[in-house]
């Protein structure tokens, strides 16, 4: 029995000892920020520079650098198992606006193409504007909202087909209305 209290006394001694620490000052309570990727594949680098400065010009407060989006490219069998016949599809993923364009679209071409800028455009629309697709129709016969959306397959609540927009001679159109009465708040990436 003395030995068992003599070790019970030597163990507790032990941690006793080895549990006293200098008190060591707290850091100061930092909330958790997440940084999201700026990631986006040359060849829609202009693209979304060309995004921020229109946002930013529409008085939207854009800076992908800072609050990050992803534009990358997708086969057509991957688009066609997530989107049938769609050319690009937009989400929202890890904090940022996540966009996919398909691959046969990226090129080398320098050109700036007013097509690809629009679908762009419209991804972002549902990925960082959170829009869903519009099907109004204004009087001179062209879609009212970039956000037009022709798919033909019900569940993507697309729009009828047939209907095209003037985007080359409405691009201001357009934008205006991308833009239009979406709260700020909906511009924060959290």
């Amino acid at each position: 029995m003395k030995n068992a209290t003599a070790s019970f006394l030597i163990v507790a001694s032990l941690l006793t000892i080895l549990g006293c620490k200098k008190d060591t000052p707290k850091e100061p309570y930092k909330p958790y920020q997440y940084s999201a990727p700026y990631n986006v594949a040359p060849c829609f680098e202009k693209y979304i520079v060309e995004l921020e400065k229109q946002g930013n010009l529409r008085g939207k407060n854009l800076d992908f650098k800072k609050n990050g989006i992803s534009v990358q490219t997708i086969s057509a069998k991957q688009m066609n198992e997530v989107a049938p016949g769609a050319w690009g599809i937009g989400s929202y993923t890890h904090g940022a606006p996540d966009i996919a364009i398909l691959e046969s679209l990226c090129t080398d071409d320098t050109t700036y193409s007013l097509s690809l800028e629009k679908l762009i455009f419209h991804e972002y629309g549902h990925s960082g504007l959170h829009r869903n697709h519009l099907c109004g129709v204004k009087g001179d016969g062209f879609a009212e909202s970039i956000m037009y959306g022709t798919l033909g397959n019900p569940s993507t609540k697309a729009c009828s087909y047939g209907i095209t927009d003037d985007y080359v001679n409405q691009r201001s159109y357009y934008l205006d209305e991308l833009f239009k009465s979406i709260p700020d708040s909906l511009l924060v990436f959290f």
